[in-house]
C-alpha cells in the first residue's frame, strides 16, 4: 500500500505519540511460545481424552455416513436414469454388423486359408512375403 494524500488523511503526530506511549513495542517483547503450547494442551486435553476413550467399530463409521450417503446415492441413481433414458438409438452402422452366420458362411481368401491351416509349414519369411504381395 502506498500513501495517497488526496485519499488518506495526514498522520497525526500527537496521536501517534500517545499510541506509542500506551501500547507496548512489539519488537521488545518476544512471544511466549511455550506458554501458548501449554494453554493449547490444557484446553485440548479433555477433548482428546474423550476421543481416545471412544473406540468405534467399523459399522459405527458406516452408520454415521449412511445419513448423507443414502440421499446422494438416490440422486446419483436418478441422474443415471435420466442420462440413460436419453440415449439415442443405436447407430445404423452398428445395427448392420454381420451376424455369426454371415461371418462363418463367407468365403475365406486363399492367403488367409493357407495361413490358418498351413501356417506352421510356412517359414516366417515366406508368410511375410505372401502377406505383402497378396492381391485383394
Amino acid at each position: 500500500m502506498s500513501f495517497e494524500p488526496e485519499r488518506d488523511p495526514m498522520p497525526d503526530p500527537e496521536l501517534g505519540a500517545h499510541l506509542h506511549a500506551v501500547l507496548p513495542d512489539p519488537a521488545a517483547h518476544a512471544p511466549d511460545w511455550d506458554g501458548l503450547r501449554a494453554r493449547l494442551r490444557e484446553r485440548a486435553a479433555l477433548s482428546l481424552a474423550r476421543l481416545r476413550r471412544q473406540r468405534r467399530a467399523w459399522w459405527q463409521y458406516a452408520a454415521a455416513w449412511a445419513r448423507p450417503a443414502i440421499p446422494a446415492a438416490v440422486a446419483a441413481a436418478a441422474l443415471l436414469a435420466v442420462v440413460l433414458g436419453r440415449q439415442p438409438e443405436p447407430l445404423p452402422a452398428l445395427a448392420e454388423r454381420p451376424g455369426l452366420e454371415d461371418v462363418l458362411g463367407a468365403p475365406v481368401p486363399e492367403l488367409e486359408y493357407d495361413l490358418l491351416f498351413e501356417g506352421s509349414a510356412l517359414s516366417a519369411n515366406e508368410a511375410l512375403l505372401r502377406a505383402a504381395f497378396y492381391e485383394r
